[in-house]
């Protein structure tokens, strides 16, 4: 019973990890696309 509450735990922080992983990506994936104003809009005008 111990394990399967052990593994568990380790899923959820291993997937949790894994989707903070690829929020990282996106957003510097975005940021070195649109380097200037993208989150406020100013880029988009050009």
């Amino acid at each position: 019973m111990y394990n399967s509450f052990a593994i568990q735990q380790a899923e959820m922080l291993a997937i949790a990890g894994y989707s903070r992983l690829v929020i990282f990506m996106l957003l510097t994936v975005l940021h070195v696309w649109h380097p200037q104003g993208y989150d406020t809009g100013e880029g988009k005008a050009q």
